[in-house]
């Protein structure tokens, strides 16, 4: 099994309170082939439901982005449940915009 820390341009962030774990987001930044510079990705943001309008889940995206501007990436994106339109609304108040659709296919 290979875990997050196995891969160099991953990170895990985690935000606390008094030493309990209220939010965690994760990052990756990786070539690609239709652009010259890294793309990154916010691939996780989970924040406690009772700490939620708290800045948590802000503060974790800004610590994100500020981890994939050295690593060469000069955008970020996001994917996000269609049905989570609190979620949407969250990311386009950061000033993320829908950009394109993302299909998914289970592999067997």
């Amino acid at each position: 099994m290979r875990l997050l820390r196995d891969f160099p341009t991953a990170v895990v962030l985690v935000a606390d309170r008094g030493g309990i774990v209220v939010g965690v987001a994760t990052g990756h930044v990786f070539p690609s082939i239709h652009s010259s510079v890294p793309a990154a990705w916010l691939t996780t943001l989970v924040v406690d439901r009772d700490t939620t309008k708290a800045g948590i889940g802000r503060l974790l995206v800004g610590a994100i982005e500020d981890w994939a501007r050295p690593h060469g990436a000069v955008r970020i994106s996001v994917a996000s449940g269609k049905h989570r339109d609190g979620a949407h609304a969250f990311y386009e108040r950061l000033g993320y915009e829908r950009t394109g659709v993302r299909l998914t296919r289970r592999l067997p």
